[in-house]
């Protein structure tokens, strides 16, 4: 090989590593060719927010979680004799206390897609139908309820709560869930375009709107950002993915230790209970705004799966961290188009400029290496090994542990080639 060209030699894999990284950054990977670099951009990224996780957790204020837990389920069948799904009422019962506490908005992520001819409790005949009548009062009582709109089934995109309480409702909120190709949850879409509901705004989305005091009807959508206008006048700049997607910014790690004041259901019941004995009047969640989510083991409350930040994690969480991200201005960012292809170059001109400068003298010893004489001329200032000092048999371990030993040991050998 002429000398020139083995000089300009790194320069040129550098230059076509560089090249084949830039390929596949711009390259859609939903081809099967990519699967594996995707799965191993997934495990980086995963392994990233985990880590940034413990050092960055800003947290809003005024946040607040209402919970149905396996608890939960003991209690109401042991005072109340109902079982999961509770009966409409149960649910009134509790939106009104939240109301006299002060919460000024709640987002379930809890779904009430139909309605149901069960009675409310009464001193008379009962009434069939009363109970989800009482539940829309309630829901219209409290002025700022916004109602969880799932995935739907059978192709659907989504399905509608029941005209009932969506009508009584201050809005609703998509709860679709967005799964990466290895069935794991790293991003959300901000808003849905469904042909009976409308722009539905994803929960989160919902729920921080709320807190600011901003219309998500005026919102600008751009490509890459989502632009809001809060009650003072303030913007706040919501960055999109490129593709339309909102990468979380993940605050809880599990569910077990969440970060906001938490009640569960039953504690709500147990305190409008002594309200109505002692008329007590203290609010002591005000101006907050709340979701009210179910997470447990029993299958029908469980709502749980992988997420970046844990692989059993409660999907209510996913849309208190999303609204966490955007009060706090605390993003996961995408960067540019350009700027990933100047790190790419930047980093191919490192290894370009190691490698330029860094000489590995292979020095083969022992028995078994080949004849060296060729391989000492290509590289000025090396000795070649007389023809008497090497075996006439090749060892491939006796030239690699050559080669590693003069690699670790290189730094004492740094001039050009």
């Amino acid at each position: 090989m002429p000398l020139t060209l083995l000089r300009i030699t790194p320069v040129l894999i550098a230059a076509a590593i560089a090249s084949a990284a830039i390929f596949l950054e711009f390259t859609p990977r939903d081809r099967k060719a990519f699967e594996m670099l995707q799965r191993i951009e997934w495990a980086t990224f995963d392994w990233r927010v985990r880590l940034t996780s413990r050092f960055d957790r800003k947290i809003a204020d005024r946040l607040a979680i209402v919970l149905i837990t396996d608890q939960t389920l003991k209690a109401v069948e042991s005072k109340l004799g109902h079982r999961w799904p509770f009966p409409r009422w149960i649910h009134g019962m509790v939106l009104k206390e939240l109301g006299n506490r002060g919460a000024t908005s709640a987002a379930y992520d809890i779904f009430f897609i139909q309605t149901s001819d069960e009675a409310a409790p009464s001193k008379s005949r009962p009434v069939p139908g009363s109970s989800d009548r009482f539940f829309a009062q309630e829901i219209e009582r409290f002025g700022g309820v916004f109602l969880g709109v799932p995935q739907g089934r059978d192709g659907e995109r989504t399905q509608m709560p029941a005209p009932l309480f969506l009508n009584a409702a201050a809005g609703s909120g998509h709860a679709v869930r967005i799964s990466d190709g290895d069935g794991i949850i790293r991003r959300v879409l901000p808003y849905i375009d469904d042909p009976e509901g409308g722009r539905i705004w994803q929960l989160g989305f919902v729920l921080a709107a709320r807190r600011l005091g901003a219309d998500l009807n005026q919102a600008q959508v751009g490509d890459d950002f989502i632009s809001l206008m809060d009650k003072d006048g303030a913007e706040h700049r919501i960055p999109l993915d490129g593709e339309g997607y909102f990468l979380i910014r993940w605050l809880h790690t599990d569910g077990n230790s969440l970060r906001f004041p938490t009640k569960s259901i039953e504690s709500v019941l147990g305190s409008a209970s002594v309200r109505s004995r002692t008329f007590e009047t203290e609010k002591t969640w005000p101006d907050y705004h709340l979701i009210i989510g179910s997470s447990g083991v029993d299958p029908s409350i469980a709502d749980r799966g992988p997420t970046a930040a844990s692989r059993n994690m409660p999907f209510f969480l996913v849309h208190l961290d999303v609204a966490n991200s955007i009060l706090t201005n605390s993003f996961v960012k995408k960067p540019s188009p350009w700027v990933r292809i100047a790190l790419l170059v930047s980093m191919a001109a490192i290894a370009s400029l190691i490698s330029w400068r860094l000489r590995i003298r292979v020095k083969l010893r022992g028995r078994g290496c080949v004849r060296p004489t060729r391989l000492g001329s290509a590289f000025p200032g090396s000795r070649s090994v007389p023809d008497d000092e090497a075996p006439s048999r090749a060892s491939v371990p006796a030239i690699t542990l050559a080669v590693l030993e003069e690699t670790f040991s290189a730094s004492r050998h740094f001039r050009p080639i």
